[in-house]
């Protein structure tokens, strides 16, 4: 796995009048998480985070060099948790780092990638997916980029699920091993109609008139 330099300065400033001046100068609000640094505020900026987003895994090492502003910058090994955006702008929000020791093993989501064409669906089925991202507990030099599902065995009525993947050296799947990641349905027969929603409602028998 590489590792990603990024730079960081630590911040005192919150609410919304200082994320407004943060985005101004291309800034971003971030905290990084850790068992024995607690949580400390940080400002980076934005177009370094969108770098690595855009590389395709948030899972990827991060050496990352935190400034607290009287020039002993302090450094540490991270991973991105969690990335939040705007509710209705392509614009990140805040970062979440979890701090990470090299030696100890972590459990992380990693995504979930289809190779392979399935005869089924060649031949008319529909090949569905239906689980986007394992969790995994490995090292983290060991994280994986993603997982590759192979689906080049998958006829019309197959499903592959997680204890059918095999797990990268290092790596153990923590998901249960009887979720469905991807299956392949027979297709709907031309002019097939659905079934019933209900059977017809049984009729009653008029009651007897009293006498």
């Amino acid at each position: 796995m590489n590792v990603v330099d990024l730079n960081a300065r630590s911040r005192t400033g919150r609410g919304k009048g200082y994320r407004n001046r943060l985005k101004a100068q291309g800034l971003v609000p971030a905290v990084v998480y850790g068992k024995e640094l607690g949580s400390l505020p940080i400002e980076l900026e934005n177009r370094a985070v969108e770098n690595i987003l855009n590389k395709g895994s948030r899972n990827m090492l991060i050496s990352l060099k935190v400034d607290p502003g009287n020039g002993r910058a302090r450094k540490f090994d991270a991973i991105i948790k969690e990335v939040q955006f705007h509710p209705y702008k392509n614009e990140i929000f805040h970062v979440d780092f979890q701090q990470i020791s090299l030696k100890e093993e972590l459990t992380t989501n990693v995504g979930l990638r289809l190779v392979g064409e399935a005869p089924g669906a060649k031949a008319g089925g529909r090949l569905e997916q239906l689980l986007w991202e394992i969790e995994v507990s490995c090292l983290p030099q060991d994280i994986p980029d993603y997982i590759r599902v192979d689906v080049s065995g998958l006829e019309i009525g197959d499903s592959l699920h997680v204890a059918d993947l095999t797990p990268p050296k290092g790596v153990k799947f923590m998901t249960d091993g009887e979720v469905t990641v991807v299956t392949v349905t027979a297709p709907r027969q031309e002019g097939e109609a659905p079934e019933e929603a209900a059977e017809e409602t049984p009729k009653v028998a008029p009651a007897p008139e009293a006498e």
